[in-house]
């Protein structure tokens, strides 16, 4: 025997969804083309940046993020890569310090030998790295983040002379 159960409001508040999910779909996919797309930046176009990255305890991580952060298809005389140790008691300082070594783009700050400045965590790490800063755009991102080897031609490529700030999504 099947039961069914009938309540008569229920098909009411199911056509009235509909009614409404189309018109609002509509409106997102109209809003989205509005969206200005990324274009890939020239070289010639390409100004100085900063890529900072503040990283604690990230040993398992930050050689992924380091790798894809030194595969950037970026000019190199105009990309600043900022990696700050911020008081790990893993290998993650002989990790940037490797790095360091390695690549002339890369500059190794260690918390722990700064100042302090009233911040915490994440936030403390990247202020030290903004004191080290020469690009005209910072980009930050994770110890655990691997970014696109176009990721910064892409968010430049949106910049306008009113923009402020960019942002968007690493892996």
């Amino acid at each position: 025997m099947l039961l069914t159960v009938s309540i008569p409001w229920a098909k009411w508040l199911l056509a009235a969804m509909l009614l409404a999910y189309f018109p609002m779909m509509a409106v997102l996919i109209l809003g989205l083309r509005r969206v200005a797309r990324s274009t890939r930046l020239p070289d010639a176009d390409c100004v100085p940046v900063t890529v900072i990255v503040s990283a604690r305890n990230e040993e398992r991580d930050f050689p992924r993020c380091i790798a894809a952060l030194r595969a950037l298809d970026y000019p190199a005389g105009k990309l600043q890569i900022v990696l700050v140790n911020d008081h790990s008691d893993d290998r993650t300082g002989e990790i940037i310090a490797a790095a360091a070594a390695e690549d002339s783009r890369v500059v190794a700050m260690d918390a722990a030998a700064l100042p302090r400045n009233g911040l915490e965590a994440k936030a403390r790490g990247i202020a030290h790295g903004f004191t080290r800063a020469t690009g005209e755009w910072v980009f930050i991102t994770d110890a655990d983040a691997s970014v696109h080897p176009q990721w910064l031609r892409q968010m430049l490529g949106r910049v306008t002379p009113q923009t402020g700030m960019v942002a968007g999504a690493v892996e």
